[in-house]
Formats: structure tokens, C-alpha cells, sequence
């Protein structure tokens, strides 16, 4: 990572982000329309999930949404602080996305 880095448009644009950070979200854009395009997640958005299909899911995805949390804290914890501009934007990041994930677990 380039360590003067400074993010230079909307937080959303990839254009204001790296052309690394570009690439990786091409390489994997399969695999998330996999996921997000998956039947599930459309009975969910519309509210249609049969009580098997939502126990199922509580069963077998929330352990997943309650444990990245402690998944991000883990590299957290990886980063030393002061080394690098990267370092210290990633510690930023994680610091405040551990707190939108663990409020996803809440709800």
C-alpha cells in the first residue's frame, strides 16, 4: 500500500481508492453476485422466508454474523500503531467497522 494514501472522493466511489483496490473487487465480483443473488436473500429483503428456511438460516448464518467481529479484532490486533500511514488507516477502519458489525449481532 502506498503509504500517502489519502482517499479522495466519495466514500463509495471506487475511483477515489487505489487501482489495487480496484482490481480485487473485479477478481471477486462473481463470487459476491453468488452470494447476494442467492434465493435466500431475496425471500429475506421481501420478507417471504418460510419459518424452516429463517431457522435454518439463524442455525447456520448467524454464527457468522455474531463471531466477524471478534474476526476483525483478531487483525486488529495485527497492526501496530505509528508504523505506517496504511497501518494507521487500517486501524481506523477496523476500529470503526468492529462496532457496525457488532451492531449487526446486537440486532
Amino acid at each position: 500500500m502506498d503509504p500517502t494514501f489519502q482517499r479522495v472522493g466519495d466514500l463509495k466511489d471506487i475511483a477515489s481508492y487505489p487501482a489495487w483496490l480496484g482490481d480485487v473487487l473485479a477478481d471477486t465480483d462473481a463470487a459476491k453476485q453468488k452470494v447476494t443473488g442467492h434465493p435466500i436473500f431475496a425471500a429475506m429483503r421481501e420478507a417471504k422466508l418460510a419459518p424452516r428456511q429463517a431457522e435454518a438460516f439463524l442455525v447456520n448464518g448467524w454464527p457468522v454474523v455474531e463471531q466477524f467481529p471478534q474476526y476483525m479484532a483478531m487483525n486488529l490486533q495485527k497492526l501496530r500503531y505509528g508504523h505506517s500511514r496504511g497501518e494507521d488507516l487500517a486501524r481506523r477502519y477496523l476500529t470503526r467497522n468492529i462496532r457496525v458489525e457488532q451492531n449487526h449481532a446486537d440486532y
